[in-house]
């Protein structure tokens, strides 16, 4: 059985922690994590409310939500203050 174990690792960037194979060496090899960004948009109306897809202005922004796995903060943008 091949384990592997991730720490961090003091003095260092706490987004690249090491990884310990336990089963081949004893040495640890640094990993590069993606920054990923999720995306969630509200609407106020529903697309059948505004007549189908090709309307989506008409749905009208209730909210939108974002979650970054880089510094692994949400940021929400409420309907009167959109993001420029």
């Amino acid at each position: 059985m091949n384990v592997t174990h991730i720490r961090s690792v003091v003095g260092r960037d706490r987004r690249a922690p090491e990884i310990a194979n336990t089963r081949t060496a004893r040495r640890s090899v640094p990993i590069q994590m993606k920054n990923i960004v999720y995306f969630d948009l509200e609407t106020q109306k529903s697309a059948a409310e505004v007549g189908g897809w090709d309307k989506k202005r008409d749905m009208k922004m209730s909210v939108g939500v974002t979650y970054s796995t880089g510094d692994g903060q949400y940021r929400i943008f409420p309907r009167n203050k959109p993001p420029i």
